[in-house]
């Protein structure tokens, strides 16, 4: 009778035990799943509250176990895409596409503050929002180098140069134009005359990027300008 009773008992545990795993991995993907969705969403409404966008953000929280992450209040890592976000001190109503990715981001107050450890991304400028911005056309030119027309005038006559340079940053992250050349008339300007033109024509660009995220590298191609963006302990809802 024993023997019976503890072979019956045996056979409930085999059905119970993987019954049991089986409801807990469900409770886990669901729980994944609501809170993925609900982190997004907290993320999401607070940057479109401080930012000033063209579309809604997007924001992937890219943790496997997210439940665990809710719980201590840390996600391994959220990407974020700000659709046209306003460059408020860049003027012109410049407004660029960001694209972040945030690690090691700390939530605090009720889930209503988020905090990145580290961030990097990156952000473009057309070569028509650059022209906006510096207020004369700009291109591309060959070797990863810009191009721009300038006109001004010697003795009473207006003239038009063709100024050739490399986009660079300077310590605080603003845009600024080095190795100058210029081209009047099919000839090569000396390197003093240059630089008495470009010091007034070239002056750094600050690119109004949001508090605590700066430029760290900037490349041009046929469509524009990419700057690379990084950042630390950057409180992803106070951007502004």
């Amino acid at each position: 009778m024993a023997r019976r009773r503890g072979s019956c008992l045996g056979r409930m545990l085999l059905v119970l035990v993987p019954l049991l795993a089986i409801l807990a991995g469900v409770a886990v993907v669901g729980g994944n799943t609501v809170g993925r969705q609900w982190i997004e969403g907290q993320v999401r409404d607070q940057l479109a509250a401080q930012t000033s966008l063209t579309a809604p953000p997007t924001v992937e929280l890219r943790d496997k176990l997210v439940v665990m992450s809710v719980v201590k209040q840390r996600f391994d890592e959220v990407h974020v895409v700000l659709p046209g976000l306003e460059l408020r001190e860049v003027g012109q109503g410049a407004r660029a596409d960001v694209d972040l990715v945030l690690r090691d981001v700390v939530a605090s107050k009720q889930f209503t503050r988020y905090v990145a450890g580290t961030l990097t991304g990156t952000t473009r400028f057309s070569w028509q929002q650059l022209s906006a911005v510096v207020g004369q056309e700009i291109s591309s030119a060959p070797g990863g180098r810009v191009a721009l027309s300038y006109s001004f005038t010697i003795v009473g006559s207006k003239v038009t140069a063709q100024v050739s340079a490399k986009p660079e940053l300077d310590s605080t992250g603003a845009l600024f134009l080095s190795d100058p050349q210029i081209v009047l008339a099919g000839i090569q300007l000396p390197p003093a005359l240059v630089k008495q033109v470009t010091d007034t024509l070239l002056q750094p660009v600050p690119l109004g990027l949001p508090q605590g995220i700066r430029a760290t590298k900037v490349t041009a191609d046929a469509s524009g300008l990419v700057f690379e963006l990084a950042g630390k302990d950057v409180d992803v809802t106070a951007l502004r």
